[in-house]
């Protein structure tokens, strides 16, 4: 069952939306809608019921508290929700990534374009909620680790070492993960899942790098984690991470 949350202040909107995301093929059997007609509704049934959502898509424009504010306290909660802005007028600006969405939609949109806007939005909700997985070890014993909660990948001598991010449930400070597996086979099994090279020695989450955090030879990942980028890398890696954001909005 896919839950999906559309936080807007017009109805008719929110009843149109829906309607056009049946027409792509979900099944009412398989969703579960939510309404709310404002951000503090949101976040208040975030903050009484603990709710996760699948798909969110939020309202740029309200009164009260703004989108933006609405999804920024929902990513805390949720950081591996799809949300999607949606706006009449207003444009996205570098603020507006730092809640991470992964569309932006324009209400303009007639109901065949904003049927083809909405397709890789729910590809996008199937393939999260699956999820893909890898194989490490932790002392001699297999663990299961979700790719969304990898920050960035160490080459070593035998094998790698993976560093996950801090919010994750999986995260101790003294756990050292390793797999056997060598940095470019791990490339090549996760380079569509937006994992990319900075340097020989590393392989990052593209997910987790900040935005715009590309300069002086450097990267900053999510926790303030900062890898080197080769000269000879600079290139591929930027347009990598370029071709990323641009399959994102």
């Amino acid at each position: 069952m896919y839950q999906i949350a559309i936080c807007d202040d017009v109805k008719e909107y929110s009843e149109e939306l829906k309607g056009t995301l049946l027409s792509t093929g979900l099944k009412e059997s398989e969703v579960e809608f939510f309404d709310f007609s404002s951000g503090e509704a949101f976040l208040t049934h975030l903050k009484n019921e603990k709710a996760t959502f699948d798909l969110v898509f939020m309202d740029m424009q309200m009164d009260g508290i703004s989108g933006f504010e609405a999804a920024m306290a929902f990513r805390q909660q949720n950081p591996d929700a799809v949300l999607v802005f949606c706006s009449g007028t207003e444009a996205p600006t570098e603020r507006t990534f730092e809640a991470s969405p992964f569309r932006y939609l324009l209400k303009s949109y007639n109901r065949d374009k904003m049927r083809y806007e909405l397709m890789p939005i729910l590809e996008e909700m199937k393939k999260r909620k699956k999820d893909i997985t890898i194989v490490a070890k932790y002392n001699s014993m297999n663990i299961v680790l979700s790719i969304k909660d990898i920050l960035y990948v160490e080459k070593r001598k035998r094998g790698c070492r993976i560093y996950l991010r801090k919010s994750c449930k999986s995260y101790n400070p003294n756990f050292e993960i390793t797999t056997e597996k060598h940095l470019d086979d791990l490339l090549e099994q996760l380079r569509e899942r937006g994992f990319a090279k900075p340097h020989s020695s590393y392989m990052v989450n593209l997910e987790h790098l900040k935005l715009n955090q590309i300069k002086e030879g450097r990267v900053w990942l999510e926790d303030e984690i900062e890898i080197s980028i080769t000269r000879l890398k600079e290139k591929e890696f930027k347009s990598e991470f370029t071709k990323y954001i641009g399959s994102k909005y």
